[in-house]
């Protein structure tokens, strides 16, 4: 199979921060403080807005439950995130477990979707690559929409860890 080359960084971004972030999760029990998941997330620091933005589609606690989704508003499983984040350098040895898009904008509002890279990309370069603007929504005559356009983009998260303890 053929790899990709990592990009090209600028002389200008040589001496500032690493172009990519990782960000670990893990949730924890609120009763025993047990932590029973945790994930691990690659993303390019341009886009921390926007893995903000995801933390909240994802209803992680405390990051973003819906008011009135769960009687208790902290979730089913009760567990509560805390998230770490810190500098990455370019790294494509790295392997996704998955790959999601955050699509947000146009129809589907300043919240957004978050979906699986399709076709899937089990490399990082690949699935970062799928980060971009997309065009410009023109709603149909009559149609709702939520008033609060964003630009519509998506954004690629790769997933490098993914474990349940």
């Amino acid at each position: 199979p053929t790899r990709h080359a990592p990009p090209e960084i600028s002389d200008a971004t040589m001496g500032g921060n690493p172009p990519w972030v990782q960000c670990t999760i893990e949730e924890c029990g609120e009763a025993d403080g047990q932590c029973r998941h945790m994930e691990s997330w690659v993303f390019r620091r341009e886009h921390a807005i926007d893995y903000q933005s995801f933390l909240e589609v994802r209803n992680v606690v405390p990051a973003g439950v819906l008011p009135g989704r769960f009687e208790t508003g902290k979730g089913r499983s009760g567990l509560k995130a805390q998230v770490s984040c810190r500098d990455r350098s370019v790294d494509d040895s790295l392997t996704c477990g998955e790959c999601i898009r955050l699509i947000k904008g146009g129809p589907y509002g300043a919240r957004g979707v978050a979906v699986g890279a399709y076709p899937p990309a089990s490399e990082v370069i690949p699935c970062l690559s799928l980060s971009k603007m997309l065009p410009k929504y023109q709603p149909i005559s009559g149609e709702k929409t939520d008033g609060n356009q964003e630009a519509p983009r998506q954004t690629a998260f790769c997933n490098v860890v993914n474990a349940r303890f």
